[in-house]
């Protein structure tokens, strides 16, 4: 098969993929959700470090990142187990969950303490871990076996071109400078726009 020929059928899959509605709407949902995932993450430990450096408590960062990875597992598997029907109230648990996710981030950005620090931080993971398995199966379920990897591939390119931005912008010295707590306050307020985005795409798509 020609070079020409597999991109041609590449871009076809494609097209007819994000065509559909409802992966359309999932996609986005879970690219910009990756992105502000990576994004805590990556840092948090800074953000405990400033913490730490203020306060009397030792330092439990790996306990933590090992106790949010095994509650993460135990509600996604949870969450599996529910027959939801998340075509009808999809959109709706999107909205709630940004919310929360972004009031979630707002109060760690801001806490003194490290224990409120940590458990603000489980909390996130494990609804991020729930809800990204949600619209990963969503999106699954009305893809065709091949498309997989392209679909998927292509929703975490977008999701860490989002991130390159924001470390740029946000993290890089070079335009802004913001500390640790001002980052995450502002990832805090991403996920508010992200509802408004998807309310966006949801009327583009269906109407």
């Amino acid at each position: 098969m020609k070079c020409s020929e597999v991109i041609q059928m590449l871009w076809d899959d494609f097209n007819v993929a994000y065509a559909d509605a409802k992966v359309f709407k999932w996609s986005v949902w879970w690219s910009l959700s990756l992105s502000g995932y990576v994004l805590v993450s990556q840092y948090i430990q800074l953000h405990w470090e400033e913490i730490e450096a203020h306060g009397e408590l030792n330092s439990l960062n790996g306990a933590v990142e090992s106790v949010a990875t095994l509650f993460s597992a135990a509600t996604t598997y949870a969450i599996g187990r529910v027959n939801g029907d998340w075509e009808k109230y999809g959109d709706m648990i999107m909205a709630i969950v940004a919310m929360g996710l972004g009031g979630v981030l707002y109060f760690l950005s801001f806490t003194e303490s490290l224990i409120k620090s940590y458990v603000y931080y489980i909390i996130f993971c494990c609804t991020y871990q729930t809800m990204v398995t949600i619209s990963s199966a969503e999106v699954a379920k009305l893809l065709k076996r091949n498309c997989y990897a392209l679909i998927f591939g292509f929703n975490k390119l977008v999701a860490y071109i989002l991130i390159i931005i924001f470390t740029v912008v946000v993290v890089e010295d070079k335009l802004f400078s913001f500390d640790i707590r001002q980052q995450h306050d502002i990832v805090s307020k991403y996920f508010e726009p992200k509802i408004k985005s998807m309310s966006s795409v949801i009327h583009y798509t269906w109407k």
